[in-house]
């Protein structure tokens, strides 16, 4: 089953939830090379609870990264699954995937970089597809519910086990990874992709339907 949820990439200092306009400009954290939610929940006077709770794509509190976003409590913020609306705030409604807005720019940034190390070579339609599958998951109730946790899941990319997710991403990729935002999940529903060139066993793929084939990614469902 598809969660209802939407993208909401922030570009501005306003929101409005529920007709209360709620300031931007609320205290946030930049993650550093080993920081913890316990130190910055100290240096903060804060509890890790309340960080969590504050910031729920966070699902471990051991699990935090460099460059991450955190909102600390005590300020007034976007809460997560609030429906956001704001003439200063890009809405895509109809996308089938969840982004905190608060730490919206982090998880974007993060799926720009995946696309990146996956997609090298590939086309600019197989760039936006592979983003798509992302949002996909996150939709799918199959998968987890972030783009961060999505991309994070144990086993999935292998960017992520490699380090080549570190790498900075082309103007195409980021622009790819806009217009996938924009237009939300695939319409064929693909949730995987691969390139048969250079995979292992195949067999577990060659079970799933194939919806497209993309430059050198095949994309299944």
């Amino acid at each position: 089953m598809y969660k209802k949820l939407m993208v909401v990439a922030t570009m501005a200092v306003g929101f409005v939830i529920g007709g209360n306009e709620v300031s931007a400009n609320e205290a946030k954290h930049e993650v550093r090379p080993g920081d913890t939610l316990g130190e910055i929940a100290k240096d903060n006077e804060t509890s890790v609870l309340s960080i969590m709770e504050l910031n729920q794509y966070i699902q471990d509190k051991d699990l935090i990264f460099p460059e991450q976003i955190v909102v600390l409590p005590g300020n007034d913020v976007v809460q997560a699954h609030s429906n956001v609306i704001s003439n200063d705030t890009v809405v895509y409604s109809d996308v089938e995937a969840f982004v905190v807005a608060s730490n919206s720019s982090y998880e974007i940034a993060l799926l720009e970089r995946l696309v990146e190390a996956e997609s090298k070579g590939e086309p600019y339609s197989g760039k936006v597809a592979v983003a798509k599958v992302i949002l996909n998951r996150v939709a799918n109730g199959s998968f987890p519910n972030s783009i961060q946790a999505v991309i994070n899941e144990p086993g999935q990319f292998d960017p992520v086990s490699n380090g080549s997710i570190s790498g900075s991403a082309t103007n195409e990729t980021i622009q790819a990874v806009s217009e996938a935002l924009l237009e939300g999940g695939n319409e064929n529903g693909a949730t995987f992709f691969y390139n048969p060139a250079i995979a292992g066993s195949q067999s577990w793929f060659n079970t799933l339907e194939t919806v497209g084939v993309i430059g050198n990614h095949t994309f299944k469902r």
